[in-house]
């Protein structure tokens, strides 16, 4: 743990500053450091208890962060604690850099009972824009206030200059296979083998991202044509979260012949606002209050979606998708490489590897039908019905 220079107390929020600390380079070694944070406040008077104060009452007490990923993810880990004299019920934390309010990522925390902490690892994708730069980044338990407490003043900490590592080679393209064969190329770059070593491993792990995105769970097809390439996936281990709505996704498509259109992404406050409404889902919120929280952002969406299409000279069909993600889970991959064999193509296993990804998925949440982009406002009929294709949805997060 890296000794504190200083350590404040504003109010019950906490804010820890260390001593500056070295950019890391690229790390091949298979335990990335660790930087510690003590963010225990020690005994003060407001956080005693009585009789009389009963409740849960959740804290940061403690906060680490490291790199995974050769420097592409930053895990922030930090111990959730109860407090207070009664249980907490499962709720989120929150973590988020200080400066770009876009760089955030949620994850879950099961219920504790009284004097009982829980782990948390949040992982968060480095931009590439972000690297080189020294960022604070603010983590919150129960940040929608969910859980009613004895103290709502003490759920929030400061972890401060945190470096966001450079990566230490420049993108490589994995060379076309008519070209030179791998080893030729590294041949060519020198003759020291950690350099070989660290560009191969560089490499061969960014090959390995991009076949992970790509996977599928199903077999391989039968039939193969050579040099093509095919990767599968099997679950492992599962370590399930509260999941999250990350974005939504709108398509359009011509109601006859079903040609397909352009697509759009939608993240912002739109979307936390859909998460917000998942958190008073989970609370048992009354289904009236809920479809007030929900109408709103089906309005916005509606208007976003007309403003989208505005130019288009026929009606079309908009259909919504949900991107969910929550926890982690340990997967095998298969990389299977058609090769002919003598009169057959055949697939033959090229490589074999475990990764620990996110857990995400698509859910959809329906179709608008026969949206005008000509006519000016919004349908009396279409918000309603996306109203409720949204509460369906969040009932499915």
């Amino acid at each position: 743990m890296i000794p504190l220079e200083e350590k404040t107390l504003t109010g019950n929020k906490f804010w820890v500053k260390g001593p500056a600390l070295p950019t890391p380079l690229l790390s091949v070694s298979p335990d990335p450091p660790s930087y510690s944070f003590d963010l225990t406040a020690g005994e003060t008077s407001s956080r005693e208890l009585s009789i009389s104060n009963a409740g849960p009452d959740l804290t940061i007490s403690s906060a680490d962060y490291w790199f995974e990923d050769d420097g592409r993810v930053l895990v922030l880990f930090v111990e959730i604690a109860n407090q207070g004299n009664a249980v907490a019920p499962e709720t989120l934390v929150y973590a988020g850099g200080v400066e770009h309010d876009w760089l955030y990522e949620y994850s879950s925390v099961q219920a504790l009972d009284h004097d009982e902490a829980i782990p948390v690892e949040i992982w968060l994708d480095i931009p590439e824009e972000l690297r080189g730069t020294t960022r604070t980044f603010r983590v919150e338990v129960d940040p929608e206030d969910a859980v009613r407490e004895i103290d709502e003043e003490n759920n929030e900490a400061m972890i401060p200059r945190i470096p966001l590592p450079l990566l230490e080679e420049a993108p490589i393209e994995e060379p076309p296979e008519d070209e030179l064969p791998l080893l030729e190329v590294f041949v060519t770059l020198g003759v020291v083998g950690g350099i070989i070593f660290t560009i191969r491993r560089t490499i061969k792990i960014r090959h390995r991202n991009e076949w992970q995105e790509k996977a599928k769970e199903e077999e391989p097809p039968e039939t193969c044509q050579p040099c093509t390439r095919y990767c599968r996936k099997t679950e492992l281990e599962l370590k399930p979260a509260l999941r999250k709505i990350t974005h939504l996704s709108f398509g359009a498509s011509v109601p006859v012949s079903g040609a397909q259109g352009k697509e759009r992404q939608v993240k912002g406050e739109l979307v936390d606002g859909l998460n917000k409404a998942v958190m008073a889902h989970r609370r048992g919120e009354k289904p009236e209050k809920l479809q007030e929280q929900v109408a709103p952002l089906a309005h916005t969406l509606l208007q976003q979606i007309r403003e989208w299409l505005r130019g288009e000279s026929a009606p079309r069909d908009v259909f919504v998708t949900g991107h969910l993600e929550g926890g982690k889970v340990t997967c095998q991959f298969f990389l299977y490489h058609c090769k002919r064999r003598g009169t057959v193509n055949v697939w033959e296993e090229e490589a074999k590897w475990k990764a620990t990804v996110k857990d995400e998925r698509d859910e959809f949440v329906g179709i608008l039908k026969g949206m005008e982009p000509s006519k000016l406002g919004i349908p009396e009929q279409a918000a309603p019905g996306l109203t409720r294709l949204l509460i369906q949805f969040i009932e499915k997060v």
